[in-house]
């Protein structure tokens, strides 16, 4: 599969997503970087599979690495970030009835307050 990704982390990414398909054996890079060879099961079009592979995992693999997020996102990431830990403490706490895990949800969320303002 000739390669559009050009940075070493996106083809591992890339490799390691296609080897664990379901069909598909193992994948190894070329020297020059510029092919990824798979190793699978059964194909009956190559040429399908090959456009197959690259619409579903390189393209979007492409778009995440490249993108570059703003402000905003970000802001709006380390948000969602500070909930999920929030949501997770009162969780645990809960399950191990201790009022620790309130006040270090509580702590946690007043400073993700501040560091949004």
């Amino acid at each position: 599969m000739p390669l559009d990704i050009c940075s070493p982390v996106g083809i591992s990414i890339l490799a390691n997503t296609i080897s664990l398909t379901p069909g598909t054996v193992s994948c190894e890079l070329t020297a020059d970087h510029k092919m990824l060879l798979i190793h699978s099961l059964h194909v009956d079009d190559i040429d399908a599979s090959i456009e197959e592979m690259k619409k579903r995992y390189e393209r979007p693999l492409m778009e995440i690495l490249q993108s570059c997020p703003s402000v905003p996102d970000r802001i709006l990431a380390l948000d969602t970030l500070y909930l999920n830990t929030i949501a997770l403490l009162i969780l645990f706490g809960l399950i191990q009835s201790s009022p620790l895990y309130f006040e270090a949800a509580l702590l946690i969320a007043v400073m993700g307050f501040v560091g949004t303002i």
